[in-house]
């Protein structure tokens, strides 16, 4: 209630530009609602975004600034249509078509975020984020010298920017240097990620499991579940850290509570069929086997014969 009303006194605070502002008082109001997203403060940094709307609607800059935090929330859906907004007010808004660009990445929209980006780089050739992202989608193409290139160009440009160093940590991975990819996504985390922040413990975690720091990875997932309790894949690959270390009661915690989430999940009732079968609880783990076979999980229908052997031996 305190935090509330704390917020509620700052809006009230602001309603003065109504009768007289300029933009260059928005850009500051604007200034506060970055910080307060940049604290995580997100629904603080959300009032802030939408009061500006109130005091001028066509003031570009703050729909930018929902469609961001639509992109915190795994929200992409919503995120472009508050971008699409401040695009029809400002179609050269090249931030905002770099915004446009990476939601429609997150969708796995390649083409349009293709277009997006080059045309924000058309506007301003020095674009950073537009650059960084293209060195993105050329990794995702083959064209690895290129990303490269492409990223340590935008590096060059802006060498404080977490998104940079997060597209490096994530092709480092993809490309199996985890220590590498390790260095740059420490980097992107010294550097206010936010939106960032999840993707980067799973890509970092990930990475410290391929080197063998399972305690590092049960770390970092642990962060990343934290901020997406309802993650089901997060919570299925804390449980995989458990069962190849044989702790297959610890596994099974996780992989009840992935199932939890989403009840057809055929990878959450294979792995969970595999624990069980390793703790030779064959009559659990027959169900689970059934279950993801009826999902289309084919090495969960393979198992399932050796699993009713083991149930006819016992």
């Amino acid at each position: 209630m305190r935090i509330k009303l704390l917020l509620i006194g700052f809006l009230i605070s602001t309603n003065i530009f109504s009768q007289d502002y300029d933009e260059t008082k928005l850009d500051s109001l604007l200034d506060i609602g970055y910080d307060r997203f940049k604290e995580e403060k997100i629904e603080e940094a959300r009032q802030i975004f939408e009061e500006i709307i109130q005091i001028d609607s066509n003031y570009y800059k703050a729909y930018n600034g929902k469609a961001v935090l639509c992109m915190f929330d795994e929200n992409c859906d919503d995120g472009l249509v508050e971008i699409n907004k401040a695009l029809k007010i400002k179609p050269d808004y090249d931030n905002g078509l770099t915004t446009r660009g990476e939601l429609y990445l997150r969708k796995q929209d390649i083409k349009s975020a293709l277009v997006d980006f080059e045309s924000a780089l058309e506007i301003n050739p020095y674009n950073a984020r537009a650059i960084s992202d293209l060195g993105v989608i050329e990794y995702f193409k083959g064209d690895y010298k290129s990303a490269h290139k492409k990223l340590n160009k935008a590096k060059k440009i802006d060498s404080d920017n977490t998104g940079i160093f997060y597209n490096l940590g994530t092709i480092d991975y993809y490309r199996k240097d985890y220590r590498k990819a390790i260095t740059n996504l420490n980097r992107a985390l010294e550097l206010e990620p936010t939106y960032n922040k999840y993707r980067i413990y799973i890509n970092r975690g990930a990475s410290k499991y391929y080197l063998k720091d399972y305690s590092g990875t049960v770390t970092d997932y642990e962060k990343a579940i934290a901020l997406r309790p309802k993650n089901p894949a997060v919570i299925i690959n804390m449980g995989m850290i458990f069962y190849i270390q044989d702790d297959y009661t610890t596994a099974i915690e996780y992989f009840n509570r992935a199932l939890e989430i989403d009840n057809e999940n055929k990878a959450g009732y294979y792995n969970r069929g595999l624990a069980y079968y390793n703790l030779k609880n064959y009559r659990k783990a027959l169900p689970d086997f059934e279950k993801s076979c009826e999902l289309e999980f084919e090495d969960a229908c393979g198992m399932i014969k050796d699993t009713k052997r083991k149930l006819k031996n016992n």
